[in-house]
């Protein structure tokens, strides 16, 4: 959860230790920064832009569908316990809506990374 996000696709095209020390340079001063696992999801989730390249885009998604499937077990498991301890906690549509959303900032997000790459 505490690992970084995949670096930006510049670094990995790097041919030589110089060239990458520049582009980590570059980035920085553009205001972009190693984003990790966790605070990119977290920004998905308060559909804030996630500045990554298109893995670290699939790993978010990975991270969504997760939180989604987690959900809904805890909503089986409350489920037991009667309809009352599920509205206490939030109630499903809640947590629904609030996924649905990040789905859809998620995919804005990735759209305007591949209008920015040139990517149909």
């Amino acid at each position: 959860m505490r690992l970084p996000l995949p670096c930006d696709e510049s670094l990995w095209n790097a041919t030589s230790g110089p060239e990458v020390g520049r582009i980590e340079s570059n980035l920085l001063s553009n205001g972009i920064k190693p984003v990790s696992f966790l605070e990119g999801l977290k920004r998905t989730l308060s559909h804030q832009e996630v500045q990554t390249n298109a893995f670290g885009r699939t790993i978010l998604m990975a991270g969504l569908l997760s939180v989604s499937w987690h959900m809904n077990q805890r909503d089986l498991q409350v489920n037991v316990l009667g309809g009352g301890v599920s509205q206490a906690l939030g109630g499903r549509d809640k947590w629904r809506g609030t996924l649905t959303r990040a789905f859809d900032a998620w995919k804005k997000d990735f759209d305007k990374s591949l209008q920015r790459t040139g990517g149909t």
